[in-house]
């Protein structure tokens, strides 16, 4: 039984803030989440016409890392497109840059982004501005003017030359996120879900365990293999009798395109998979500790979604797809299939990631390995719309 006071509860004019005040237990903490804001803050110097001055904040209650703008001029043309750089911003923490106009300010209309970061930002209103960023001069005597289009209840200003029609209203170009107006674009989607598994086998089953497999479903993310040659212990601390043993594991991470779909008109022209990679174990025959450059050599494209059957065991199937071993790299050209994932030629199934060698590669003869952990998986999508 709950027992609330009348100083408390009892006031029915302030019903909803006593509900909020006598409620028992502790209110849930929320999670700490970036959100980018960028604002036009104008010129740069008093005496510079065509310099502007935009401002990247990080309104959020999480840090956000470092990223991109993306500047165009919308009227008059030229586009003159700027990807300037921010840094990682910390919580309340700012950062100003410069965008050069290609002519002085005259009624300028610019439209100004950044993409949502991979660090769990989820309000994307704030991530874009368009609009006038001075007035337009007047015009001499005998010139033709534009018209300007403002859409009810819109701030949203689209200059428009005389000669053109006006477009209805439903083919309006709409500040929204991801960016719908002429122009290109770019997005980066974090990825929306991972699953990793890993296969163990033996060189010599004389007295050790045989093959198996292992799924799991986390956001760890290892990639890569290793082997122990006349291992006292196996899979999970278990003791047996000079073994050799080796494991192999592979990621596979699926992304979230409900954001693209809501831009109908567009072209992908560009698709970068990236992740940063971390060393678990990079050793060498001997097992000491050597450097490299990375584990990831392969990624296949997921022809079926990642299941769990009752003994937990989990494999992928994909399509083989790139594989630079034995070179590896943290980042990718996945175009092809991503505009396959878009257009919905293919399941939308994602990526699987492996390392330089499978299974059959390896023997145990060493206690050679390359594992790594990836972090950050996230997917830069590149669209022009016309």
């Amino acid at each position: 039984m709950i027992r609330r006071t009348a100083s408390c509860c009892t006031l029915r004019s302030l019903a909803l803030a006593a509900a909020l005040l006598c409620a028992p237990g502790p209110l849930p903490a929320l999670a700490a989440e970036p959100d980018l804001l960028i604002e036009h803050v104008g010129f740069w110097a008093p005496n510079d016409d065509r310099g502007i001055q935009f401002r990247v904040t990080n309104v959020g209650t999480g840090p956000a890392s470092a990223g991109k703008a993306h500047i165009q001029t919308l009227s008059p043309s030229p586009a003159n497109i700027a990807e300037p750089a921010y840094p990682a911003l910390a919580p309340g923490q700012s950062f100003t840059f410069k965008y050069e106009l290609a002519a002085p300010c005259n009624g300028h209309v610019v439209r100004a982004g950044v993409s949502a970061t991979a660090d769990g930002e989820r309000n994307y209103d704030n991530n874009f501005f368009q609009g006038e960023v001075c007035p337009k001069k007047p015009a001499p005597p005998g010139a033709p003017s534009g018209v300007v289009l403002r859409p009810p209840n819109d701030d949203l200003v689209i200059a428009k030359p005389s000669e053109d029609l006006a477009r209805p209203r439903g083919d309006m170009c709409v500040a929204v996120s991801p960016p719908t107006c002429p122009g290109e674009w770019t997005i980066t989607l974090p990825a929306s879900e991972s699953h990793w598994y890993y296969e163990w086998t033996i060189n010599d089953p004389e007295g050790c365990p045989f093959r198996g497999r292992q799924g799991f479903s986390r956001d760890y993310n290892p990639v890569g293999w290793s082997q122990i040659e006349n291992a006292d212990r196996g899979p999970f601390g278990l003791e047996f009798n000079e073994c050799n043993y080796v494991w192999v594991y592979e990621t596979a991470v699926t992304f979230d395109y409900q954001i693209l779909d809501q831009v109908l008109d567009k072209r992908v022209t560009g698709a970068v998979l990236e992740f940063d990679e971390h060393a678990v174990e990079w050793t060498d025959g001997e097992g000491r500790d050597r450097p490299g450059t990375g584990c990831v050599a392969k990624v296949g494209i997921a022809t079926s979604e990642a299941t769990y059957d009752p003994a937990h065991t989990l494999d992928f199937n994909f399509q083989p797809f790139l594989n630079i071993a034995p070179q590896t790299a943290t980042s990718w050209d996945v175009l092809e299939p991503t505009v396959d994932h878009t257009l919905n030629r293919r399941p939308r199934h994602g990526f699987v990631l492996q390392g330089t060698h499978d299974s059959s590669q390896l023997e145990g003869e060493d206690n050679s390995k390359c594992l790594s952990r990836l972090e950050n998986v996230r997917l830069t999508i590149t669209y022009v719309v016309p």
